[in-house]
């Protein structure tokens, strides 16, 4: 999980715990150049989820040309810039651009402008992988704008699953709340926090059912995924590429549960068996880890047969307690 804001709110503090007790390793990253260079061997696994200032920027080359930038934790060091061969190639090709900051008071020149590092379509395009079925969330202004797409499309082109991103600027607490909402219902938390619960705990959900449309989603019925006072709106875009766009939850789901009441000729499961359907992952039987699986999956020792896996269970016993066994885990968050 990246906040690279110092002093800015957040809701990593809630999100974290909320991955953590469903079995994801959780990296908490500052957002410096150094650790963001560093996500291509091995990919990043699972989830990306970053909050930080975007927009259009110049670059050190060509200051009358801008890109799409994600603003990082580094200050600007124009005195060192040259002894650092890296930061100096990454600004030469246009990887790392100037990012304006907050204006400061100066006691002696007065008011100035500090100014941090941002990274571009160009430094993802360099650095960044990711496993196949992830989520990039990004908690980013205009994110999914017009002037964002060769910055999202070299996130997909980078093997992302799904990317979340805002269409233009959005206030802090409204993405924030968004954000919440989202993880919450990816798994099942149903934390009152993020949200009230409607009527009855909610499962796990599906990308397309939280945030896919922006009218009948559960961002929608809550209120969420709109800044109706910039017309931001968050949309999520899947990979168009077969086989890397199938990033659906955070946590296995049951939809339904059936007995079987009674045994009878001809049938293999006697009574007592319990069919169970939902969305639940990879098969744990295949491979003991799965890179790139972005959903705790994990079978407890009452299963017997598994069909049509990932979305039918087979118990053979009517005591099902919480699955066990392979939990996937992200490198970065």
């Amino acid at each position: 999980m990246i906040h690279t804001i110092s002093g800015w709110p957040t809701a990593v503090p809630d999100i974290r715990p909320w991955l953590v007790a469903a079995g994801y390793d959780v990296i908490d990253d500052p957002g410096a150049l150094a650790t963001l260079r560093a996500q291509k061997d091995p990919p990043l696994d699972g989830v990306l989820y970053m909050e930080a200032h975007g927009g259009p920027m110049p670059s050190k080359v060509r200051p009358e040309v801008t890109r799409f930038a994600l603003y990082t934790a580094d200050d600007v060091d124009v005195l060192n810039e040259d002894s650092d061969p890296t930061l100096s190639q990454d600004l030469s090709l246009e990887r790392v651009v100037y990012f304006g900051g907050k204006a400061v008071l100066d006691p002696v020149t007065g008011k100035t402008v500090t100014f941090h590092y941002g990274i571009t379509d160009a430094f993802v395009d360099h650095y960044w992988n990711f496993a196949r079925n992830s989520l990039v969330y990004l908690t980013v202004c205009g994110a999914d704008g017009p002037g964002a797409q060769a910055f999202k499309n070299a996130i997909l082109a980078a093997n992302a699953g799904v990317y979340a991103g805002w269409s233009q600027n959005v206030h802090a607490g409204r993405a924030l709340d968004a954000a919440r909402l989202v993880f919450d219902r990816f798994l099942g938390k149903n934390d009152p926090g993020a949200s009230p619960e409607f009527l009855f705990k909610q499962r796990p959900f599906q990308w397309p059912l939280v945030g896919g449309d922006p009218l009948q989603s559960d961002l929608a019925k809550h209120n969420q995924g709109i800044d109706t006072s910039t017309g931001a709106l968050l949309s999520f875009t899947p990979n168009s590429i077969a086989g890397f766009g199938d990033f659906a939850l955070l946590a296995p789901t049951i939809i339904l549960g059936q007995v079987v009441e009674a045994s009878l000729p001809g049938v293999p499961y006697p009574a007592g068996t319990l069919n169970i359907f939902g969305t639940f992952g990879s098969d744990p039987r295949r491979r003991s880890r799965q890179q790139g699986n972005c959903g705790r999956s994990g079978l407890p020792s009452s299963v017997r047969w598994v069909a049509a896996w990932p979305n039918f269970v087979r118990y053979t016993s009517s005591s099902v307690g919480r699955c066990s066994g392979h939990s996937p885990k992200t490198r970065k968050q």
